[in-house]
């Protein structure tokens, strides 16, 4: 039997919104669902953890159950 590799996917959303006047675009509404769990979703099914790479303070609240990153790249 061989070992099956880890996948972690991220969900980047370190930017500063500045064309979204401040808002955070992953937050915004498509239909009935954030655009943020929108790809978490999608992402949670080929990937075996999540984790979501932001600087935003409030972005603990985003996902939770999802570890927080830091986006080093300012």
């Amino acid at each position: 039997m061989s070992a099956r590799s880890r996948c972690v996917g991220a969900i980047l959303a370190g930017g500063r919104s500045s064309r979204m006047g401040g808002v955070a675009k992953g937050l915004q509404p498509v239909g009935d669902a954030r655009i943020i769990d929108r790809v978490a979703v999608a992402l949670a099914e080929a990937a075996d953890e999540l984790i979501l790479v932001a600087n935003d303070p409030a972005a603990p609240g985003w996902l939770p159950g999802v570890r927080v990153v830091a986006d080093v790249h300012r």
